[in-house]
């Protein structure tokens, strides 16, 4: 299961990506929990430049994603 939560699509994405972009709390909840995820998920940038922060805030006000800090810098 750990290495299907690390893979990273052919647009840079992982699976945080996706959940902070389709605002599913449960999926975000489930992944910040996992420790070894945490640090290099939240900081992962797609080939566009996002992080999951920069996804996730772009759609917080729709959903549980306001668990995400706002980015520093926008992609």
């Amino acid at each position: 299961l750990i290495g299907i939560l690390d893979q990273v699509d052919d647009q840079g994405r992982t699976l945080l990506h996706y959940c902070a972009e389709h605002p599913t709390t449960e999926c975000i909840e489930y992944l910040l929990s996992q420790d070894h995820l945490r640090e290099k998920s939240l900081n992962a940038r797609d080939n566009e430049g996002c992080s999951p922060l920069h996804l996730g805030n772009g759609v917080k006000k729709r959903s549980g994603t306001d668990r995400f800090p706002s980015p520093p810098l926008a992609c």
